[in-house]
């Protein structure tokens, strides 16, 4: 904590903190992430006077270990550097700075609190709808900055693959997915789309809404400023049938995915018509669409998890065995097996 108010000391400029605030009063409040893949750890700095967050800093595990915070830096600037003014609903860096041993990032705080799933269970069309018009707002001002889609596959997305190339059993539901998924980016690459900046993990708790009911956007250590039309919206959209259906993991999780864009009421549908239509995508694409974004999700986090492990190795077979009863993986072979179908037009 010493370090952090050192680099505070130094690098934090007055008008970086909300008004009143002085730097020689601020406090810290350690965070510890406990989900399996979390690889820092979060600091709230507070202003002692009223008990306030007024930034936020996050540091490595390990020392050392700060590719991750390397990679949300860039993506925060990029960010903010798409738009002239930039957005006042994504974190502004501070610091990015190493003191005492360790590499801190310290970021602007957005105001709000993460959206509730009694929120989208008792306005899905107004919080759905608002949060989604935000990403439009955003992957519109990438629109100059864009590339051919097909340039990204040799990059980026090639290399996701090849973790996941590398992790599975040359047979079975997985691999059979994944042989899937180069067919349907066979079909992206000769589609004409182009690249959007995406953020990664568009879901709560990552989505903020104020009191006033503005939208801000967190966390953008996974973002690709090259990234993938359509990918967001289908994240955020599943994130949102969790809420709906009370899915909170496993299982449920899975049938709360079908039943929203498969089964005989979809409700998600209309948003992902409506994104297309906005962002001129050709509704035909959508499955290809939905099957790379969850071969690039599971990909993620078998990468989180180190995926070199040794194959039939004991640490191996447990990884493996966890993978496949992820939801997200399960999420993955179901889109990779079903057609995907959208309403002949969008629903204003």
């Amino acid at each position: 904590m010493n370090a952090l108010l050192e680099l505070l000391r130094d690098h934090v400029q007055p008008s970086d903190l909300p008004s009143g605030a002085v730097i020689d009063n601020l406090s810290c409040v350690f965070l510890t992430p406990r989900f399996r893949t979390s690889s820092h750890i979060i600091i709230f700095v507070l202003d002692e006077k009223n008990q306030t967050p007024v930034l936020l800093a996050k540091v490595p595990r390990l020392p050392g270990d700060d590719g991750q915070l390397q990679r949300e830096t860039r993506n925060l600037r990029a960010a903010q550097e798409s738009r002239d003014g930039g957005f006042r609903s994504i974190p502004r860096v501070i610091a990015f700075e190493e003191y005492g041993g360790h590499r801190f990032l310290v970021e602007s705080i957005v105001p709000g609190r993460p959206i509730r799933p009694d929120a989208i269970r008792l306005r899905p069309e107004d919080t759905i709808q608002k949060t989604i018009d935000w990403l439009f707002e955003f992957q519109s001002a990438s629109v100059a900055d864009a590339k051919p889609l097909a340039t990204v596959f040799s990059g980026r997305v090639a290399e996701q693959l090849a973790v996941l190339d590398r992790f599975l059993p040359e047979s079975g539901e997985e691999r059979d997915a994944l042989e899937t998924t180069r067919d349907e980016i066979e079909i992206l690459a000769s589609s004409g789309l182009c690249t959007v900046f995406e953020h990664g993990d568009f879901s709560p708790p990552n989505i903020l809404v104020d009191r006033d009911g503005n939208i801000g956007i967190v966390d953008w250590e996974l973002a690709e400023p090259q990234g993938i039309p359509l990918t967001d919206v289908l994240f955020f959209l599943t994130s949102a049938a969790f809420a709906r259906a009370r899915a909170g993991y496993g299982q449920r999780r899975v049938l709360a995915f079908q039943n929203a864009f498969y089964g005989s009421d979809p409700w998600a549908c209309k948003f992902v018509r409506r994104f297309c239509d906005r962002f001129e995508i050709d509704t035909e694409l959508v499955r290809s669409l939905m099957v790379l974004c969850w071969a690039r999700y599971a990909a993620n986090i078998l990468a989180r998890l180190h995926a070199d492990l040794t194959p039939g190795s004991e640490e191996y077979r447990e990884t493996l065995s966890w993978f496949k009863r992820n939801p997200y993986c399960a999420i993955w072979r179901y889109a990779s097996q079903n057609k995907f179908l959208l309403p002949l037009r969008s629903t204003n």
